[in-house]
């Protein structure tokens, strides 16, 4: 054999060592295939005594992974997606210690999209349907906080309808309280008003504004452990 039919051979098996070695590391798994057959999206839901409006009586609902820890370790944070009625449609939670937990009232069943994003830079994503009043086992809520409002103060003349200046707040334990980051306030599009944000500390997160009806407001409650709530509070004028 001479040397240029020596090389050939050589060159030959070399590039197929290189196309079986490049086949081996296209078979290896990437993070969100590897991960993905793990990753369930479960919840519990139960009817809330205190979010009662003309509309109906809300749900909260908890919504959390069911996964491995050593798979929760792996996952950076989760995009909830979100549609109507929703008026954030994006919320980012980042708390591992809590299942990445997010909390929700809503009147009716309703889809929820959730974008794991794992430490090693790739995703995966999950859906689920959110049945209301499913009969499961109990999920408590990282946090136990809730939104009230009180009237301080009404105006009427002539020329206006009746306006009252309303306080809103969120209620709970102090120690609870102390947990939460920021709020942010969502009015409905008729109320023509941009979100709201209230940072912290604060002792209630109070937002004082004037409105002319009643209607039903969103609180998006940012914790600094990660977890996220979504709170519903009917806002009326006047006891009947």
């Amino acid at each position: 054999m001479d040397v240029d039919q020596g090389l050939f051979i050589m060159s030959d098996n070399f590039i197929i060592k290189i196309f079986i070695f490049c086949s081996l590391i296209l078979l290896i798994p990437k993070a969100n295939y590897a991960y993905a057959y793990q990753i369930k999206l479960d919840y519990y839901s139960k009817i809330t005594q205190d979010t009662v409006t003309p509309e109906g009586i809300y749900y909260q609902v908890v919504i959390y992974f069911d996964v491995p820890r050593s798979v929760m370790k792996k996952i950076s944070y989760v995009n909830y997606q979100l549609e109507a009625p929703f008026y954030r449609k994006s919320i980012v939670v980042r708390s591992q210690a809590h299942n990445f937990q997010l909390t929700l009232d809503a009147l009716t069943h309703f889809y929820v999209s959730a974008q794991v994003h794992f430490t090693e830079g790739n995703n995966t994503t999950v859906t689920k349907y959110i049945i209301l009043g499913t009969d499961k086992t109990p999920f408590a809520a990282a946090h136990q906080v809730s939104i009230s409002h009180d009237i301080l103060k009404t105006f009427s003349d002539s020329k206006q309808a009746e306006r009252y200046t309303v306080a809103l707040f969120l209620e709970g334990r102090p120690s609870e309280l102390a947990q939460v980051d920021k709020v942010e306030y969502y009015f409905p599009n008729s109320f023509s008003k941009a979100p709201v944000t209230v940072y912290g500390p604060s002792p209630n997160f109070e937002l004082q504004l004037e409105l002319t009806q009643q209607s039903s407001i969103q609180a998006y409650v940012y914790f600094k452990d990660g977890t996220v709530a979504e709170l519903v509070r009917f806002v009326y004028f006047k006891y009947y």
